[in-house]
C-alpha cells in the first residue's frame, strides 16, 4: 500500500517538447572588428497541472484518484483494502469425524465453536459415508438409516441399503454407502445431530445389529467435507483475533527525495461487516514507522480502549446477506495523524480483535453465511495544500545540438544560454541540467557552481493560493571550448529542487488550472576580423 502527495511535481523534462534548432546563413557580409549575435531556440513548453497530476498515479492501485473541486483545489485520495476476514475462517461448525452408532438412536455433537449454539444450517457440500457390519447373521440384513433433523425439500434424510450375510471369514461382511448432503437443511435444539437406524431380517423381523467386536459399533458414520451455506444460532460472548499485519506504505511514489510537511490529512478506516451478530472491534495496536525509524502510535479520542461497536446486519430486521458500514475518521481534531504523516511513514502495523455479543444478550438470534466477511478499508485524503523544502525531481530528455555544426568555432568568441520560466505554481525551484553523451556519461552541467535558482514561486495569498505569475530569466554564459564539448551530447538530465513559497515555511495550494511555461535558447557571439 502506498500513499502519494500529488503536489510534488516532476517538472524535470517529462513533458518538454524539444524544438528543432533554426539554421542560419553565415556566408553573408562580414564587418571586421565587429561582433554579431545569433540566437537559437532549444526548447519551450507549457505544462498544465491538470496534465501532470494524473501522471503521479503511476501504480496499479485502483483506489488512487484525484478530485478537482469547483473551487480549483485538488485532493489526492488513496482508498485500499487492508484486510478481509471471512467468518468461515473463525467459525468452523463441521469437522471431519467418524461417529460410532452402537444403538438404534445415537446423538452426535456438532462441535460448534465456543460460545455458539447451532440452531439451523443450510449445507452446500459434503458427504456422509456409512459402514454397516453383519457379523452374526447368515442372512442379508436390510438397513434403513435416518437423520431426522436433516431434510431436503421437506423430506427427511433416509437411505435403505442391504448388508450381505456373514460367511465366517475375516474381515466380517459389511456394506458401505456414500451420500451427498448438498442442499440439505439441518436443525438442532441442543447442538447435536441424531442418527437412527432400523434393521430387518429377510422375513421382516426387526433386529438390533451387532458390531464386529466387543467395542466396535455395528454402524459407523463418517462425516466428511461438510460446508455450510448459512448457519443460524446463538452467538455468546467470545473474543477472537480478527487480523494483525504490517504493511509497507509510501506517501511519495514519484522517486523523489526531500522533506514533506502535510497539512490537515484525513484518514478514514471503514469496516464493512456482513456477520449477522453484534461485534465490537478492539484496535489493540495501530502504529506507524517513520522514515526516521521512529515508531509513532496513533492516539485518538475515537478509539475506545474497551472497543467500538460495529454496525451489523440484523436477523430480526430481515437483513441476511446485507453489509453494514462503520467509519472511523482520524484528523487533526481527534488524533495525532498529522504528526504521523509529517514523519513520512514507511510502514503501518496494526492488530484488531473482535468481541462477539459483548452484552451477552441470550435472546439474540445471530447468523453467518458462506460469504460473510469483515473487511477493513482505508481512505486517505490529502488536500494539495502543504509545504515542501528541497524536494528533488529529475528526468531525462533527448538532445540534438548537431545543427550548430554550421558555426566555425574559430569565428565565435562566446556563448550564452537563456532560460525563461513563467510559473503559476507556488513553488520555487533550484535547477541543474547535465549534458550526457550516448553512453550516459556526463559531459558538463549547465550551472558550474551547482543548482541555481531558476524558477520563482508564484506569490500566494492568506489562503495559500497563488495570486500572480512569477517570471524569471536566467542567463548562463559559457566559453567556446566548453560549449564545443557539448555538441556530442545526446541527452539532457534535469534535476530540480522544489521549495514552496517563503522557503517552505508557508502552506500552499496547488490549483488544477495552474501552468508552468519554460523556454530555453542559446545565443552565439560571432567575431569578424
Amino acid at each position: 500500500m502506498q500513499f502519494k502527495p500529488a503536489y510534488l511535481l516532476p517538472f524535470g523534462a517529462a513533458a518538454l517538447l524539444f524544438l528543432a534548432c533554426t539554421k542560419r546563413d553565415f556566408d553573408g557580409a562580414e564587418f571586421p572588428g565587429h561582433t554579431s549575435e545569433y540566437a537559437f531556440p532549444l526548447f519551450q513548453t507549457s505544462i498544465n497541472t491538470d496534465d501532470i497530476l494524473p501522471n503521479l498515479l503511476n501504480d496499479t492501485l485502483a483506489g488512487d484518484t484525484l478530485i478537482f473541486h469547483p473551487d480549483r483545489t485538488v485532493t489526492l485520495i488513496y482508498a485500499g483494502k487492508l484486510a478481509e476476514k471471512p467468518a468461515s475462517d473463525i467459525f468452523n461448525f463441521f469437522e471431519d469425524v467418524i461417529v460410532p452408532v452402537f444403538d438404534t438412536v445415537t446423538a452426535a455433537p456438532t462441535k460448534a465453536p465456543d460460545g455458539v449454539d447451532l440452531h439451523y444450517a443450510q449445507l452446500k457440500s459434503g458427504d456422509i459415508n456409512l459402514w454397516a457390519w453383519n457379523t452374526t447373521r447368515t442372512e442379508p440384513l436390510t438397513c434403513h438409516f435416518f437423520i431426522p433433523q436433516m431434510t431436503k425439500n421437506g423430506q427427511m434424510f433416509e437411505h435403505t441399503f442391504t448388508v450381505p450375510p456373514t460367511t465366517g471369514s475375516f474381515p466380517p461382511s459389511y456394506a458401505s454407502q456414500v451420500f451427498s448432503v448438498a442442499g440439505y437443511e439441518l436443525t438442532s435444539e441442543d447442538d447435536s445431530i441424531y442418527f437412527r437406524y432400523e434393521a430387518f431380517l429377510p422375513d421382516g423381523t426387526p433386529i438390533k445389529m451387532e458390531g464386529p467386536g466387543t467395542d466396535a459399533p455395528p454402524i459407523a458414520v463418517f462425516i466428511k467435507g461438510l460446508k455450510f451455506k448459512y448457519v443460524q444460532g446463538y452467538w455468546g460472548y467470545q473474543v477472537y483475533e480478527l487480523t494483525r499485519d504490517a504493511i509497507e506504505i509510501d506517501i511519495n511514489q514519484t522517486n523523489l527525495t526531500g522533506n514533506i510537511r502535510v497539512k490537515d490529512p484525513k484518514v478514514t478506516m471503514t469496516i464493512r461487516n456482513s456477520w449477522g451478530f453484534p461485534t465490537t472491534g478492539k484496535i489493540k495496536y495501530l502504529s506507524f514507522i517513520g522514515k526516521d525509524g521512529i515508531t509513532r502510535e496513533l492516539t485518538s479520542t475515537v478509539l475506545d480502549t474497551a472497543g467500538v461497536e460495529w454496525d451489523y446486519p440484523s436477523y430480526a430486521e430481515g437483513e441476511v446477506g446485507q453489509t453494514k458500514v462503520t467509519d472511523f475518521v482520524f484528523d487533526g481534531s481527534n488524533s495525532n495523524i498529522a504528526d504521523i504523516f509529517n514523519s513520512e511513514p514507511i510502514r503501518m502495523i496494526y492488530e484488531v480483535d473482535g468481541i462477539a455479543n459483548i452484552d451477552q444478550d441470550a435472546t439474540l438470534v445471530g447468523f453467518i453465511t458462506d460469504s460473510s466477511t469483515i473487511q477493513f478499508d482505508i481512505r486517505v485524503e490529502l488536500l494539495l495544500e502543504g509545504a515542501v523544502r528541497d524536494f528533488a525531481a529529475s528526468d531525462t530528455i533527448d538532445l540534438d545540438l548537431n545543427t550548430l555544426d554550421d558555426l566555425d568555432p574559430a569565428d565565435y568568441e562566446g556563448v550564452e544560454f537563456k532560460l525563461v520560466t513563467e510559473n503559476e505554481l507556488p513553488m520555487a525551484a533550484k535547477m541543474q541540467l547535465y549534458f550526457r553523451d550516448a553512453a550516459g556519461t556526463t559531459i558538463d552541467s549547465l550551472f558550474q557552481n551547482g543548482p541555481a535558482e531558476a524558477i520563482k514561486a508564484a506569490p500566494v495569498g492568506p489562503d495559500g493560493r497563488p495570486t500572480a505569475t512569477a517570471r524569471a530569466e536566467t542567463f548562463i554564459p559559457m566559453d567556446v571550448p566548453r560549449f564545443n564539448r557539448l555538441k556530442s551530447a545526446e541527452t539532457a538530465f534535469f534535476n530540480t529542487y522544489l521549495t514552496t513559497t517563503d522557503g517552505g515555511q508557508t502552506d500552499v495550494q496547488v490549483l488544477s488550472d495552474s501552468n508552468i511555461r519554460l523556454g530555453m535558447g542559446v545565443k552565439v557571439k560571432r567575431k569578424f576580423d
